[in-house]
C-alpha cells in the first residue's frame, strides 16, 4: 500500500521508491531539516531488523560516523533514529537514475555505455570515497571508513549530472565500537574485493578493487564475475582470469587497460595507493580526450541522460521534483557587506536554504559588532522556526539576539514567538516586517520557492504538538525559555553520564547525538530503555544479553537523536540516576532546564502545572506502563486514552491511601515512591501484604468487580500516583478482552499472597 499522506515522524510520506530485503526506501518531505521544507529521502528499517537490538546498536554506530560525511559525490544523510519502534535515515533525495538502470537499458540495446560517460562516472565515485578514506573524527584520528559495497545499485546520477555514491550503512570503521563478527562478509559478491569475498580484514582498497569492477563493466556492457550463484560467482572473484578491456572490444582505448587492471589487482598492494591516485589517472585520460572541446563533466552527463530513451518503467528517470535550490538572482534586497564571511554565508543560504545558516550570520555579525544586523538574523530564523511549529529549535535560534538585549526584551521577543500560530503564514509576515532589515525572508522564499515563498503552502508534516512547549501559553513560553540556557556542544562531547544524577532534561535544538549504555546485567539495560530512548517493548532480552555478551561491545547504541528531540527526562521526573549515556556527534544547540528552574516555575505559576503532568504522561508513565506485564498488551494509543483523564496526588509518609472496606472507583498508578499494603487482624494489628514501588498499579480488584477494598495501602515515605477512574479502565478492557483476564490473573495472585500472608499471621502470632 501506498504511504502517500502518511505521517511519519518529523516526515511526512510522499511515495514508495523501493522495497528491499532489510529496508523500504521512501520519498519524504520535512520542515524538520533546517527549518526549510526539503524533499528527502527516508530508509526505514524492516520491523524484524528493528525488534533485533544487537543490529540497531551496529545500525546507529555506523550512522553516527556516516553523518559526518559530507561530500558532492557523498549522498547525505540528514537525520537518523526511530520512530514506534521502526528505525530510520533520512538521506539526500537524488532527482535522477542508478547506474544499475542506466547499465540494464544499454545491456538491452546491446551496447556499453560511451566510454567518457563510464570514465566520469568512475572518477567522481572516487573523489567521493577519498573524501570519505580520509575522513577524521573529532580527535584527528582517522576513521578508516571503507564503504564495501561499491557497485551500480549504489551509484546514483542525478538529472544535474551529478554522481553520487550511497548507502555507507554497512561501511567499517577501526574505531568502531560495535564491531560486526569475524569473518562476516558484506556487500554484493560481484563487486567485492577478494580479501572482502573470503572475509579477512578489509581497507580502503577494497573499495578501489570495486569501482574497477564498476568501470570494468560500464565500459563492456557486459558482467565480470556474476556467475550462477553467489558460491561460484566468489569463486570467479577469487581466481577467474582478468581480461584487458581492450582485449575484449577492441574498440576501446588501450590507455584505460592500464587503470582498470591496477584496479583488478588480487593482491591489494599492487592497487592504486589512494582514490586520489586512480582519479588522477581517470582524469588524465579525460583531459586528453575531450569531449566538444572540454573534458567530459556534469553538463555533458546531463545532456546524455536527457537524450535516453527510457522504453522500461522500471529503470527510467523518476520524474522531477521542483528543486529546493534557488537559480541565483539579485540580492534580495539585503544590503552587501564587505565581510567575506557573511557573504560566503548568503551564498550557502541561496544555494542550499537553511535557517540554521541564518543563525550563523547572526553570529558574525556579532562578532562584527553590528548589533541590529545580527538581532535581524536571529529573530528572523526564530520566527521561521516558531511558524513551523519548532519551538525548541526557534529558542536555540533566538539564543544569539538574548546575549545582546535586556532580559525584558528578550522576554517581550519570546512572547510574540509563542504567539505565532504554526502555519499561518500571515502573522509570520507580519512579525518578519518589524523584526528582518537584512532581506533574509526574501532570500528564503526564493531559495525554498515550494515551501516558504508559497501563500498556499501545504505542511510538509502533520507533526504533533511539541512536547511540553506546545502545551504552553505564550507567557509561560518565554517565562520557561528563560529559565534554562542554550548549550553549545561539540563533537565526542558526553552530554550527561551513565551513573550521573538526574537533575537536568534537555531538548536538541540543533545537531545529532547517540545514546549508549554500557552492557552488563538485565535490570541495567532495561533502565536505559527507560530513559525515555527508545520505547521498543517486546524484546527478548535474555536472547540480545547473550549476543552482547558473546561479542563483548564496549558500548551499546540505544537511539540517535536529532533536532527537536528530548531526551534526559525519566531520570529527571523521577529522580532517579542517569540509565545511559548521551553524545555529541556534532556541534549542536541544546536547551538544558535544571530541576531548580522547573520547581521554581511551578511554585510560582500554577498554569505550568498541568503541561509538566502532561508532559510527564506523555514520556515517563506511558513507557512505564508499556513495560508493565499487562498495560504492555495495549496499544499506544489506548494507554494514552487511559493516561488521558488521569490525576495526579501526592501522599506523605505512612498516609492512608486507600482503607480496607472503603469503595472508590480508581486504579492507582504510582509515579514515584512505594507504598505498603496490610491488612488488619480481629486484634487491630497490622498484617503486612506486600511493598508495591515505581510502575507498579494496585486497586484492580475493586475496580473491575465492584466490591470494597480488600486491603489498605499507606505511602513509606513522599508518593505520587496517578488515578486512573473506572470507566476508562473497564472501557479499554472491553475493547481488549486479552488484559481483562491479564487482571484476573493479577488479581487471583495477589489474592492468593493476601490469603498465604494472613496464615502466616495467625500461625505465628495466634497459633492457629
Amino acid at each position: 500500500m501506498s504511504p502517500a499522506g502518511e505521517p511519519f515522524g518529523r516526515y511526512h510520506l510522499l511515495d514508495t521508491i523501493a522495497v528491499g530485503g532489510m529496508a523500504e526506501v521512501l520519498l519524504a518531505r520535512s520542515a524538520s531539516l533546517g527549518g526549510v521544507s526539503r524533499t528527502c529521502v527516508i530508509k526505514r528499517i524492516l520491523p524484524q531488523y528493528s525488534r533485533d537490538l544487537q543490529f540497531v546498536s551496529m545500525f546507529i554506530d555506523e550512522a553516527r560516523i556516516t553523518i559526518a560525511l559530507e561530500h558532492p559525490n557523498i549522498v547525505r544523510l540528514f537525520d537518523f533514529g526511530q520512530h514506534e519502534g521502526a528505525y530510520f535515515m533520512a538521506m539526500e533525495y537524488v532527482d535522477g537514475t542508478d547506474l544499475a538502470s542506466l547499465m540494464r537499458a544499454h545491456l538491452r540495446a546491446g551496447r556499453a555505455l560511451p566510454v567518457e560517460v563510464a570514465v566520469f562516472i568512475a572518477r567522481e565515485l572516487l573523489a567521493g570515497l577519498h573524501h570519505a578514506h580520509l575522513l577524521l573524527d573529532h580527535n584527528g584520528r582517522p576513521l578508516g571508513i571503507v564503504h564495501r559495497d561499491v557497485s551500480p545499485q549504489n551509484v546514483l546520477l542525478s538529472s544535474a549530472g551529478e554522481v553520487k555514491l550511497t548507502d555507507f550503512g554497512i561501511a567499517a570503521a577501526r574505531n568502531k565500537l560495535t564491531q560486526t563478527s569475524t569473518g562476516t562478509v558484506l556487500g554484493k559478491a560481484a563487486y567485492m574485493a577478494p580479501e572482502q569475498a573470503c572475509g579477512d580484514k578489509v581497507d580502503f582498497r577494497a573499495d578501489l578493487w570495486s569501482v574497477g569492477v564498476v568501470l570494468y563493466e560500464s565500459l563492456l556492457g557486459d558482467r565480470l564475475f556474476a556467475a550462477e550463484n553467489p558460491l561460484a560467482t566468489v569463486q570467479r572473484v577469487m581466481g577467474a582470469p582478468i581480461e584487458a578491456p581492450s582485449a575484449r572490444h577492441p574498440e576501446l582505448p588501450k590507455e584505460l587497460d592500464a587503470v582498470v587492471l591496477r584496479a583488478l589487482q588480487r593482491k591489494r598492494d599492487e592497487r592504486y595507493a589512494s582514490a586520489r591516485e586512480m582519479s588522477d589517472a581517470l582524469s588524465a585520460y579525460l583531459l586528453a580526450h575531450p569531449t566538444d572541446g572540454q573534458p567530459f563533466g556534469k553538463a555533458h552527463l546531463t545532456r546524455f541522460l536527457a537524450s535516453l530513451e527510457w522504453d522500461d518503467d522500471t529503470v527510467r528517470m523518476r520524474p522531477t521534483h521542483r528543486s529546493l535550490r534557488s537559480s541565483g538572482g539579485g540580492d534580495a534586497g539585503a544590503r552587501r557587506s564587505p565581510d567575506a564571511k557573511i557573504e560566503a554565508l548568503s551564498a550557502q543560504l541561496r544555494a542550499d536554504p537553511n535557517l540554521w545558516t541564518v543563525v550563523a550570520m547572526g553570529d558574525r555579525y556579532a562578532e562584527l559588532k553590528r548589533v541590529e544586523s545580527a538581532l535581524s538574523a536571529y529573530r528572523t530564523a526564530a520566527a521561521i522556526f516558531a511558524y513551523r511549529g519548532l519551538l525548541v529549535q526557534s529558542i536555540c535560534a533566538y539564543d544569539g539576539a538574548r546575549r545582546l538585549v535586556p532580559e525584558a526584551t528578550a522576554y517581550e521577543d519570546l512572547v510574540r514567538l509563542g504567539d505565532l500560530s504554526a502555519g499561518e503564514r500571515t502573522e509570520l509576515v507580519q512579525l518578519l516586517r518589524v523584526v528582518d532589515h537584512e532581506g533574509l525572508w526574501q532570500i528564503l522564499q526564493e531559495a525554498d520557492p515550494d515551501g516558504l515563498g508559497s501563500e498556499a503552502e501545504v505542511q510538509p508534516t502533520a507533526a504533533a504538538p511539541v512536547p511540553l512547549f506546545g502545551a504552553l501559553g505564550p507567557t509561560e513560553l518565554a517565562r520557561f525559555a528563560l529559565c534554562g540556557r542554550v548549550r553549545r556542544v561539540g563533537a565526542g562531547e558526553v552530554v550527561i553520564r551513565e551513573g550521573d544524577a538526574g537533575d537536568a532534561l534537555y531538548a536538541v535544538g540543533h545537531g545529532r547525538l547517540v545514546v549508549y549504555c554500557t552492557p552488563g546485567q538485565e535490570e541495567q539495560l532495561g533502565g536505559a530503555f527507560a530513559e525515555g530512548f527508545d520505547d521498543e517493548t517486546n524484546v527478548e532480552r535474555a536472547v540480545h544479553q547473550q549476543r552482547w555478551r558473546s561479542s563483548h561491545p564496549d558500548r551499546v547504541y540505544l537511539a540517535g537523536l536529532a533536532d527537536g528531540d528530548f531526551f534526559g527526562e525519566f531520570s529527571f521526573l523521577t529522580e532517579r540516576p542517569r540509565s545511559a549515556s548521551v553524545e555529541a556527534i556534532s556541534e549542536g544547540r541544546l536547551l538544558e532546564i535544571r530541576r531548580a528552574a522547573v520547581d521554581q516555575i511551578s511554585r510560582d505559576d500554577a498554569a505550568f502545572t498541568e503541561p509538566l503532568l502532561q508532559f510527564y504522561k506523555e514520556r515517563v508513565v506511558e513507557l512505564m506502563m508499556a513495560k508493565s506485564p499487562v498495560f504492555s498488551l495495549l496499544e499506544p494509543q489506548d494507554r494514552r486514552a487511559l493516561l488521558e483523564g488521569s490525576v495526579l496526588v501526592d501522599f506523605e509518609d505512612q498516609q492512608l491511601i486507600v482503607e480496607e472496606g472503603a469503595r472508590n472507583d480508581q486504579l492507582f498508578f504510582i509515579k514515584r515512591g512505594e507504598v505498603e499494603v496490610f491488612r488488619k487482624d480481629a486484634a487491630g494489628s497490622s498484617i503486612f501484604i506486600n511493598k508495591l514501588g515505581q510502575g507498579q498499579f494496585f486497586g484492580e480488584f475493586s475496580v473491575l468487580h465492584g466490591t470494597p477494598r480488600s486491603g489498605s495501602v499507606r505511602a513509606m515515605g513522599g508518593v505520587s500516583l496517578l488515578k486512573i477512574d473506572r470507566g476508562a479502565l473497564l472501557d479499554v478492557c472491553a475493547r481488549h478482552p486479552p488484559l481483562r483476564r491479564l487482571f484476573e490473573q493479577t488479581i487471583a495472585a495477589r489474592s492468593a499472597e493476601m490469603n498465604d500472608r494472613v496464615h502466616e499471621h495467625h500461625r505465628v502470632f495466634i497459633g492457629t
